[in-house]
């Protein structure tokens, strides 16, 4: 199965914020989470922008600040062929834009190095940081690792780049 989870970021008083969807309803409910969903008939960038519109009430084009930061794969642990591929994606956001709540979520602006990981996603902790503020990555639950590969930016590039990348 084939899922996305985008990471809004913005500049204020030259500190970063996130922000999260503290979600209403769904899987993490209860939870705060990045914001996305099953990608259905489209690419996964396209899957992201879309989520991020139905849950959070902010467009974005392909020419907006979007970068594609890696994969992160919910495995259960020795079964090959299972689990679920997540891409992640983190968009710049210029601090005017204001998100609305929506019946999925409700979203909440947080100082980057005040992650509310204590009401995330278990194991969150130990990939979000990474995801949003670093290098590109992979990580697979099951073993707990990461590895760092070159950014690779979507959006601010062409859209035929866009339009022909394999995600």
């Amino acid at each position: 199965m084939h899922y996305t989870l985008i990471y809004p970021i913005r500049e204020v008083a030259g500190r970063t914020e996130v922000l999260l969807g503290y979600m209403l309803s769904g899987t993490w409910e209860g939870y705060f989470n990045g914001f996305g969903g099953k990608v259905e008939k489209e690419s996964s960038v396209n899957s992201a922008m879309r989520e991020l519109r139905e849950e959070a009430g902010i467009k974005t084009t392909l020419q907006s600040d979007i970068w594609y930061k890696g994969w992160v794969l919910f495995q259960e642990e020795n079964i090959k062929d299972t689990g679920i591929r997540v891409d992640v994606f983190s968009v710049k956001l210029e601090d005017t834009v204001t998100p609305k709540a929506t019946d999925v979520a409700l979203p909440c602006w947080f100082d980057s190095e005040q992650l509310p990981f204590a009401k995330m996603p278990a194991f969150d902790d130990q990939w979000v940081q990474e995801t949003v503020f670093t290098k590109k990555w992979h990580f697979r639950e099951n073993t707990i690792n990461y590895r760092h590969v070159d950014n690779k930016l979507l959006g601010v590039t062409s859209k035929k780049r866009i339009a022909s990348s394999r995600l």
